[in-house]
């Protein structure tokens, strides 16, 4: 959409369940997440097209993309993991496994630590998992409440906060300790969130 006249262009056509967007910090590349195709499409924003897909786990979500531009990070929600996809040349990394049944993901603006929520079994507390950008390496799962989705992290890089579906709650992470603070009551199945 072009958003100075307010028009939109013409449709990219994209195979399968087109579902997680993100978008490079330099404005070039636009991700879209495939989730019937197990797939990532990248698509080149000066001329709209679509570039190979690129492979990743199974039945990927969300997607996000670090404050550098050098990786994107894709929840894969059918195998409990995250594939890292280096941006310069669009291939994917070695996944990562997180608590199951990911579903969102944020990564702090200082660029070190990727945060994703995952439900879990949809009853019992569920869980966020640190991952050091740096190494791309796991931390202790962070117990929340059930079934957390939404994630933002403050600008200061300094508080997480989760959105907690089943218990209508928000769950604040200290980033410097990977600790839950007490989860704060809001209205009922919060979902989205945004500081």
């Amino acid at each position: 959409v072009n958003l100075t006249t307010g028009t939109a262009g013409a449709s990219i056509n994209i195979a399968g369940s087109p579902i997680g967007i993100a978008v490079t910090p330099d404005g070039k590349t636009v991700y879209v997440t495939d989730r019937s195709g197990n797939q990532v499409w990248p698509i080149v924003v000066a001329t709209n097209t679509l570039g190979s897909p690129i492979p990743v786990g199974t039945s990927p979500e969300s997607i996000a993309v670090t404050p550098d531009g050098a990786t994107a990070y894709v929840v894969n929600s059918g195998s409990s993991s995250v594939t890292p996809i280096t941006v310069a040349t669009n291939t994917p990394g070695t996944a990562i496994p997180v608590s199951p049944g990911p579903e969102q993901i944020a990564i702090t603006p200082d660029g070190h630590t990727v945060y994703v929520s995952s439900a879990n079994s949809g009853t019992a507390p569920g869980a966020v998992t640190p991952i050091t950008v740096a190494t791309n390496t796991p931390g202790t799962p962070i117990t929340v409440g059930v079934v957390p989705v939404g994630v933002a992290v403050t600008p200061d890089s300094k508080t997480v906060y989760v959105t907690n579906e089943h218990d209508g709650t928000v769950t604040p992470i200290d980033v410097a300790t990977n600790t839950a603070g007490t989860a704060i009551p809001v209205g009922s199945q919060p979902y989205g969130i945004a500081i």
